[in-house]
């Protein structure tokens, strides 16, 4: 979510400083805070923010975030957790079910009651 927020702080800069990478076209891939041209239209318009994004530490961190963000977005599975009714505790659903619907579309339906389990008596 950080990275997702360093991208959209890139967006931000480039309208306010108006850098000129549209998302129309293939600048929009150059609208990242570590990207040369990216550096080199801020220190342009702007010589402060750019002497920030030059900064070792800066750099450093960045490309730290790239590292620790691109498996967690690209590799990592995304897990489900249990819903739970509130204000009782009853597990309403631990799974997603899938399932085709009359009209034939395929829906996720999280909250579909899954049947109680009987405690066996010892």
């Amino acid at each position: 979510m950080l990275s997702a927020l360093l991208d959209n702080l890139a967006w931000i800069w480039n309208y306010a400083l108006q850098l000129g990478f549209r998302e129309t076209d293939s600048s929009r891939n150059k609208c990242v805070l570590t990207h040369k041209d990216f550096k080199a239209n801020v220190r342009a318009k702007h010589p402060h923010l750019g002497a920030l994004l030059d900064e070792a530490d800066v750099m450093k961190w960045l490309e730290h975030l790239g590292i620790k963000r691109h498996p967690a977005v690209h590799r990592e599975p995304l897990f489900l957790i249990e819903i739970v009714e509130e204000g009782t505790g009853v597990t309403l659903s631990d799974t997603a079910g899938v399932h085709e619907s009359s009209d034939g579309y395929r829906v996720f339906d999280l909250l579909k009651p899954r049947p109680q389990r009987q405690s066996q008596a010892v």
